[in-house]
């Protein structure tokens, strides 16, 4: 079946506390997307705010040109490890649901979609992904400057 695709059969079998228990999880799902969302904003904010420092800073100042590409690879790497780390949550709350998800449970997964067979692609989604072409685009900036 699609169910056992996803997650093993677990103990609980009673149906209001199997919506109780989607419930939640869902709402710790919810905490770490909203964390990978906060971050990449934050990310993306601190990044333009940069590079628009850089383009003032460009052939006038090396040093500050080269502080702002520092600081934006420092940044861009602390995103980086903190999506990571979210990601790594949603892969421990999507292996306690499979453990908890009542036998019975009819009602929607706790994740819209979950590469159950590729997990490995949640590494290189958008959101990990974007980190890493600010830190590489800085890197770019020191080499050449």
């Amino acid at each position: 079946s699609i169910r056992t695709l996803y997650c093993a059969h677990s103990h609980m079998t009673d149906k209001d506390q199997g919506g109780a228990v989607g419930d939640r999880y869902r709402n710790m799902v919810r905490h770490e997307s909203e964390q990978i969302h906060r971050r990449i904003t934050w990310l993306a904010s601190f990044q333009g705010f940069l590079f628009a420092a850089l383009g003032i800073s460009w052939g006038k100042s090396r040093s500050l040109t080269q502080l702002f590409a520092v600081l934006g690879l420092t940044v861009a790497l602390l995103v980086f490890i903190g999506v990571v780390a979210a990601i790594w949550a949603s892969e421990r709350i999507r292996r306690d649901w499979c453990r908890d998800r009542p036998e019975n449970y009819q009602g929607p997964d706790i994740f819209g979609y979950y590469p159950a067979g590729m997990p490995l692609t949640l590494y290189i989604s958008g959101e990990a992904l974007l980190p890493i072409a600010f830190l590489l685009a800085w890197l770019w900036v020191l080499r050449i400057y």
